[in-house]
């Protein structure tokens, strides 16, 4: 079977092969992924590792690329750039009083939005909570999967988090609490179980 068909067939034209992966790391160094592609959308994202799934070829998922190094030789499998964007917010709960809540506002971002633009927005909309990740490279994904911390002695990323929807490696689609990610000291669970934050 054409691998590079089978995946064109179930994701579209957007997918490329030897695409060199250097420009899509904060080092510039890394070779040839065999297949490549930028999912724009959850829905894109989750299709593309159940693609992978289909053809039992490895994934790797690559969000902003920061703190990450890749082998002149590349990657042997596909490689899928999250470049999901939306971020929605979702209203306040609680008091309002002369312009100041008291409440609490839930923010939804996608795993690909880079944690700056999420902090820039919070900041304009007035809300408070993330400010002190403000220069955090990479994406919400990323910042999630490694628990981020920016600044001290404030808290980390996984402490603005309710809740979240996820991808298992094996492509099913579920939303889980906070508490599944057993965040710590630059840790959360998906580094073991490879499911991926959507």
């Amino acid at each position: 079977m054409n691998i590079y068909k089978h995946l064109q067939k179930k994701l579209g034209e957007r997918v490329r092969q030897q695409e060199l992966l250097a420009p899509y790391t904060t080092f510039k160094m890394g070779g040839p992924a065999d297949y490549f592609f930028e999912a724009r959308t959850q829905e894109e994202l989750v299709n593309a590792v159940r693609a992978s799934n289909a053809l039992a070829l490895p994934f790797f998922l690559l969000g902003g690329g920061s703190n990450i190094l890749v082998s002149d030789k590349g990657y042997r499998g596909l490689v899928i750039k999250n470049c999901t964007n939306n971020i929605v917010i979702r209203g306040m709960y609680g008091r309002r009083e002369a312009g100041r809540s008291s409440g609490k506002v839930f923010v939804e971002a996608d795993s690909g939005v880079n944690v700056n633009t999420l902090v820039r927005l919070t900041i304009e909309e007035g809300l408070g909570g993330l400010e002190m990740h403000l220069g955090l490279p990479g994406t919400v994904g990323g910042a999630v999967y490694m628990n981020a911390k920016w600044t001290h002695p404030e808290g980390y990323l996984g402490d603005a988090v309710y809740k979240a929807e996820i991808v298992t490696p094996s492509g099913e689609v579920k939303a889980v609490p906070k508490s599944y990610f057993r965040f710590a000291y630059d840790y959360s669970c998906i580094q073991k179980t490879k499911d991926i934050v959507i």
